[in-house]
Parts: C-alpha cells; structure tokens; sequence
C-alpha cells in the first residue's frame, strides 16, 4: 500500500499472457522493498521469459538492442528519482542498479547505442509533474536534448494523465515525443484523486520504415488507441481497461456498459487524442 507499493509475482503472469515482451522498471517506485525488491522484481520477470530494462542487478549493463525484420531498436529507461529510498542501496550499487535521470549518462547510452549500429533509439521516460495535463520545462527542455543527442522516440510517464506529443526536427531527422502516457491499470480516478483524467491513458503503436540502401530507418506511421480504467462492482471491484474506439464502433460492446460510463469514455477519448498529433 501507499506509499511503499508491493505485488505478487502473479502479476508478471498476467502481464505476460497479455502480450508484453519488455518491461521498463526506472520508476519512482524502483526501491519500494529496498534492493531485494529491485533484485526479485528482476528476477521474477526473467522468470516469465520477459526482459526488463532501466534497473539492473549486476554491473556492466549491456544495452539491450531487439532486431525485428532486421531493424535494431535500442530500449533505454531512466527515472527522475527513488522517492528518498536511495539510502536501501549503498553508493556503489545506486551506481548502476538503477538509472537516474542524467543528462551526461544519457547522451553517453545514446552514443553507445548509436556506435552498436541501432537504427532506433527509444527512451522510456519517468519524468514530470504528477496530475499536470502539461509538460514541464524541464519536460520539454530534456526531451529537445535527447532528441538532439539522437533519441528517436521518446516515451514518458509518472504524471498519471496524458500529455502532448509533438515531433521535434533536428538536422533534418524527425524524433518523436510522448511527455506522459497517462494511467494504464489504475486505481486513480476522479472519485478518489478528484481529477478525472487520472482514468485515460494510450498505447501508441509506431510503424517503422527501413531503407536498406541508404541505411535510414523512418517512423512511417503512429496510430493511437486511447484507453479509459473502468471500475467497477461484481463481487468485490473489477477492473478493466477498455479501447475507448471498439467500444464506440461496436454496439455489442457500447451496450455492456451503462450511460454514465459511455459519455465518460467519449469524453475520455476526445481529451486523449487532443493531445496527440498525426504522423
């Protein structure tokens, strides 16, 4: 429970059989249950047959680097911070099990990233103000920078809403940046943080081009899929996220939810997608 949060590995089992691959675990949240937790988390996803990236168990951290139809898409993760539990590690070990938010340790991992040949750099982002629907200056300013230093696609989250996303040109090459995904699964909403768009959230999905003879790879395309936390009672609270746009296109689906939560979930997903820009 708040604010020191804790779950069952069961959990990874589920985040498995819904389809994740990769797992980002640079958050605020990181050292909970002090180093054991960071090192059982760690392994418990390994365990699943997942990977994780952003806090790490012993030194010399490799960049992962996934190649799929023979493009390599390098996977950074960082965090602002450890919520004053930096004290569970010892110096040495702060050092490299967990990445914290440095510029000069950023552009160097987007460097090395760059000298092993990646042709996509995505970083995953835990930044900015909690429940501000606009990035900060820190936001915008940070992530200009990684774009610079040749991240391609940046993809942030804590805030707990959605923020913009915007591209930002640079000599010509196209990044593109998400400043908040807003909430996936979360308990957060307006009954109990008195901000409805703690309930939003989207999963973007980035369709990437390669052009073998001039060795250039492009984001040729973005779709997005805004999502709305829905709660509710049957035995006890359920939760489910729902894909704001079935939802609207497929009666079948419209009619299983009552009235109040349909005009919440188009309300839902025109604030979502009025952040977001095309491709």
């Amino acid at each position: 429970g708040f604010p020191r949060f804790n779950s069952p590995e069961e959990t990874l089992e589920a985040i498995k059989y819904a389809g994740f691959d990769i797992l980002t675990t640079a958050n605020n949240h990181a050292l909970d249950q002090g180093k054991d937790g960071l090192v059982n988390t760690i392994r418990a996803i390994k365990n699943e047959g997942m990977k994780n990236i952003g806090t790490y168990k012993e030194e010399n951290n490799h960049i992962l680097i996934e190649e799929i139809n023979k493009i390599k898409i390098a996977l950074l993760s960082y965090t602002y911070g450890l919520n004053g539990l930096e004290y569970t590690l010892t110096e040495e070990e702060l050092s490299y099990m967990v990445n914290k938010i440095d510029e000069d340790s950023i552009k160097h991992d987007i460097n090395k990233a760059r000298d092993l040949e990646a042709d996509v750099i995505v970083v995953f982002i835990h930044w900015g103000n909690e429940y501000q629907k606009e990035p900060s200056e820190y936001q915008m300013e940070l992530g200009r920078k990684m774009a610079e230093w040749g991240a391609d696609i940046i993809l942030g989250s804590h805030p707990h809403v959605v923020q913009k996303s915007e591209f930002i040109d640079y000599n010509g090459r196209k990044s593109y940046i998400l400043y908040s995904m807003g909430n996936f699964l979360s308990n957060q909403r307006k009954g109990n943080v008195d901000n409805k768009y703690t309930e939003d959230g989207i999963i973007v999905k980035i369709q990437l081009e390669k052009n073998f003879s001039k060795g250039e790879t492009t984001i040729k395309d973005i779709t997005y899929i805004p999502t709305w936390v829905r709660r509710y009672e049957e035995n006890g609270l359920k939760y489910e996220i729902l894909p704001i746009q079935d939802f609207l296109e497929d009666e079948e689906l419209y009619l299983k939810i009552d009235e109040m939560e349909r005009e919440r979930i188009k309300e839902s997903y025109k604030d979502t997608l009025d952040n977001m820009i095309e491709s």
